[in-house]
Order: C-alpha cells, then structure tokens, then sequence
C-alpha cells in the first residue's frame, strides 16, 4: 500500500487529487468541489536532492493545463516550491527547514539564498502544446533565469544527490 511522505520517499508520481494506487509508477487524483469532478493530471520525478535534504530539483510534466497546477500540488503533497509565500513555501519556511537539515556552518549561505528569493523557485524548461486551430505541434524550450541558476548552484554547493 502507497502512502504520501515527500519527494524523497517517492521520488516520482503520476497524480490527479484524491490519491489511488495504481502501479509502482503512477499515483492517480482528482479534485471534486461539490458536485463538480474536475480532473489535474501531471507527473512528476526527482532529479536532485540538494543541500542535505532541505529541498529537491523537480521535474513537472503537466497532461493537463490549469493555473498554479505545479504549485497548489506541491503544496498538497506536503513539498511546497521554495519561495512560494502564496502556497505555502515562505522564506522562513524554507530557511528554517534548510538550516534544520544541514550543519551550522551553512546557515549563512544558506540565510543569503534564502534571502535572495524573489519569487517562487520555478521554471519552464520546455513547452509543448499543439495549436488548437493547425494541429501543429509546437515546441518551446528556455534555460533557467540567472536568480534560478544562482540559487540552485548554492543549493547543490551544500549537497546534491542525483536520484536514479
């Protein structure tokens, strides 16, 4: 029997809002509000451990599209985005999490990056939609913004672990 801890315990998921075993891989949920079923389906996987623990880099692959999708379900699995003070993933969050989970001598780098944090810690690494009126597959794809990078390469100078 499944049950949620976090991403490290699970280290990747396919999800909808009310959790079902499926197989090893795939964890379905569906979210109903009154007598309306309304279906969110993404996965997700591991890529990284960082900084002992304290936080993991995340790859999302949305089969549905719908507003703040990866960050309401981050929240609802318990693993908040870093730096997302709307759902959850305040700076103290963050801070204090972080600090609890590596020694006191990175409590300082680990207080600047926290710090630094201007929005939520997520970026679209690539798009790929087909054009509701050609069919067309269209297919976008951009590297991290500079405050992302930054903040991730601290992250790993603590600790990384890459998850197989």
């Amino acid at each position: 029997m499944w049950e949620p801890f976090g991403f490290q315990e699970l280290p990747t998921g396919l999800l909808l809002w009310l959790l079902l075993y499926a197989d090893s891989a795939c964890i379905f949920l569906a979210v109903i509000e009154e007598f309306l079923l309304v279906s969110y389906l993404f996965s997700y996987k591991v890529i990284e451990i960082l900084a002992g623990g304290g936080c993991a880099l995340v790859e999302w692959r949305l089969e549905t599209g719908r507003t703040h999708q990866i960050r309401a379900h981050a929240k609802y699995l318990g693993v908040p985005l870093l730096g997302d003070d709307v759902y959850g993933g305040t700076k103290s969050m963050a801070l204090s999490l972080l600090q609890s989970r590596n020694p006191s001598s990175y409590h300082g780098l680990l207080l600047q990056l926290v710090t630094r944090l201007e929005r939520p810690c997520l970026h679209a690494l690539s798009l790929g939609f087909q054009h509701p009126n050609t069919g067309e597959d269209l297919s976008f794809s951009q590297l991290p913004p500079l405050d992302f990078a930054e903040i991730l390469d601290g992250l790993r100078s603590i600790g990384t672990n890459k998850v197989t």
